[in-house]
C-alpha cells in the first residue's frame, strides 16, 4: 500500500480539476482575517481576490490610509502563507 501525504493528494487533485487558482485566492482571503489580527478584521467590510487583485472595504478612513502604507508588507505576509503568490496588488475602498 502507498503512502501519500494529505497535502500532495489535494494539490494533485487542483491541478487536475484547475481549481487551484480558486483555492489560493480563498486561503488568501481568509488568512486576511487571520493574519491581520481581530482589530483589522473587525473593521473591515468586505475582501474579493481576483486575477492577482485583493480587494479590501474598509470602514475607517485612517485605518485605510495606514493600511495604504503597509500594501507591500501585507502582499508579501499573505503570498508567504500562501506558499504561492497569488496576491500582486490591494486596493483600498
Amino acid at each position: 500500500m502507498s503512502e501519500y501525504k494529505i497535502n500532495d493528494l489535494i494539490n494533485q487533485f487542483l491541478d487536475k480539476s484547475q481549481k487551484s487558482q480558486l483555492y489560493y485566492e480563498r486561503m488568501a482571503i481568509q488568512l486576511w482575517k487571520t493574519e491581520l489580527g481581530d482589530f483589522i478584521s473587525r473593521y473591515t467590510k468586505n475582501v474579493t481576490l481576483r486575477s492577482g487583485v485583493m480587494r479590501v472595504s474598509l470602514l475607517h478612513a485612517s485605518l485605510k490610509f495606514e493600511m495604504m502604507g503597509r500594501k507591500s508588507e501585507i502582499i508579501n505576509i499573505l503570498n508567504e502563507k500562501v506558499g504561492f503568490p497569488i496576491v500582486k496588488d490591494i486596493l483600498f475602498n
